[in-house]
C-alpha cells in the first residue's frame, strides 16, 4: 500500500513540476528580432541612396554604406537566444554567417565609392544582393525554428496537463472510491482529503494552460504565473503525507472471526 502511495506521489510531483516549468516557456526572441530588423532597414536605406546619383556624388551613399556595414556587423557578432532550442541556434549561425559576408561586401563598396570606381561598385552590389537573398532565406529558417520551439513547448505542456488530469482522476478514484471497509473513520476522512486535494493541481494546470494560450495568441513578451499548480501540489503532498502517517499509526481492524456452536 505504502509503495503505491509513494509511486502516486512521485509521479504527481514530476507531472506538476514539469508542467509548471513549461507553462512559461513560450519565448519571444525580441533582441534577435530587433538586431535583424535594424540590418534590414539599414540595407534598404543603402539601396535607396546607392541608386541615386546625387546621393552617390555628395557622399550620402558612402555614409549609408558605413551605417549598413555596422548594422550587419551587429548581427554577425550578436549572441542569439539559446532558449529556443538547438535548431534555432543552428539556423541563427547561418544568419550570422551571411551577415558577416554582407558586412565585408559593404566595406568593399565603401572603398571603391571613395575611389569612384563605379564598375567595381556594381560588381560588389551584385554580390551583395546574392548574399542578401541568402541572408533573407536564413532569417526565414530562424523564424520557423522559433515558431516550432514555442509550439513544442505548448504541446508538451498540454501533454503534461493531460497526464496531471489522469493522475488526479486516478488519485481521486483510489482515495475517494476505493475505500476499505476495515478503515477507521479518521483514515477514511484522510483518504477523502487526499482525493479532493489531488484535484487542486489539476485546476491549477488547466487555468495556467488557458492563460498561457491566451497570452500566446495575444503575442509579444509575456509571463505566465503558475502558482496555482504549486499551491495545489503543496496541498496534495501535505494531505497524502498526513494519510501515510495516519495509516502507519492506525492498526488494521481485523474481521470478526465466525464461531460455530456444537
Amino acid at each position: 500500500m505504502h509503495k503505491v502511495l509513494k509511486i502516486i506521489l512521485a509521479v504527481f510531483i514530476v507531472a506538476s513540476v514539469e508542467g509548471s516549468l513549461v507553462s512559461a516557456v513560450s519565448y519571444v526572441n525580441q533582441t534577435d528580432i530587433d538586431v535583424i530588423a535594424a540590418s534590414n532597414k539599414a540595407y534598404s536605406d543603402f539601396i535607396e541612396v546607392i541608386n541615386d546619383e546625387k546621393s552617390v556624388a555628395n557622399g550620402a551613399a558612402l555614409a549609408q554604406a558605413a551605417a549598413a556595414s555596422s548594422a550587419f556587423n551587429n548581427v554577425a557578432s550578436h549572441n542569439f537566444s539559446s532558449k529556443l532550442g538547438v535548431k534555432y541556434i543552428k539556423k541563427s549561425a547561418e544568419v550570422k554567417k551571411y551577415a558577416g559576408e554582407i558586412k565585408v561586401l559593404l566595406d568593399k563598396i565603401a572603398v571603391v565609392l571613395r575611389e569612384r570606381d563605379y564598375n567595381a561598385v556594381n560588381q560588389y552590389l551584385a554580390q551583395t544582393r546574392n548574399s542578401v537573398k541568402k541572408y533573407s532565406a536564413a532569417i526565414e529558417e530562424v523564424n520557423k525554428a522559433a515558431s516550432e520551439s514555442n509550439s513544442y513547448a505548448e504541446y508538451f505542456f498540454l501533454l503534461v496537463t493531460i497526464a496531471t488530469a489522469a493522475m488526479a482522476a486516478g488519485s481521486f478514484i483510489w482515495f475517494a472510491i476505493g475505500r476499505r471497509k476495515q478503515s477507521s473513520p479518521d483514515l477514511l476522512a484522510a483518504r477523502k482529503a487526499v482525493a479532493f486535494s489531488s484535484l487542486i493541481p489539476l485546476v491549477g494546470a488547466v487555468v495556467t494552460y488557458a492563460t498561457f494560450m491566451l497570452a500566446s495568441n495575444a503575442g509579444g513578451t509575456y509571463t505566465v504565473a503558475y502558482g496555482l499548480i504549486l499551491i495545489g501540489l503543496a496541498s496534495y503532498i501535505s494531505s497524502i503525507l498526513r494519510y501515510i502517517i495516519l495509516a502507519r499509526n492506525t492498526p488494521t481492524v481485523s474481521q470478526d472471526q465466525s464461531t460455530t456452536v456444537k
